[in-house]
């Protein structure tokens, strides 16, 4: 789907693409807490959102990445940068729990 309107568009990461975040925090929501804490939630949306915005190395790298190449190639970087920022989030997040809470 995200091939198909990036073949239409003729945009690299259109902003109303919204499905890279959706499983970025999907993932997130899966695999890092077991608590079920609000803070948790909170705290691992903030994280999710500084990685995905600064997108410090190697998100960086991915997200350059989705604006080479085909457009299944694309399709691909535009979401694993988003995976890969969940990821990061997670583990600031399990850092930050260890030793503040």
């Amino acid at each position: 789907m995200v091939k198909i309107i990036l073949e239409k568009i003729n945009k690299k990461d259109p902003s109303f693409i919204v499905i890279d975040e959706l499983l970025g925090i999907y993932l997130g929501a899966l695999f890092c807490f077991s608590e079920k804490k609000i803070l948790d939630y909170f705290l691992f949306l903030i994280f999710f959102r500084i990685f995905d915005i600064f997108k410090p190395f190697p998100i960086n790298i991915l997200d350059n990445l989705s604006k080479k190449g085909s457009y299944w190639f694309q399709s691909f970087f535009v979401i694993a940068d988003d995976i890969l920022a969940s990821v990061f989030a997670i583990c600031a997040l399990k850092i930050v729990k260890a030793y503040l809470f």
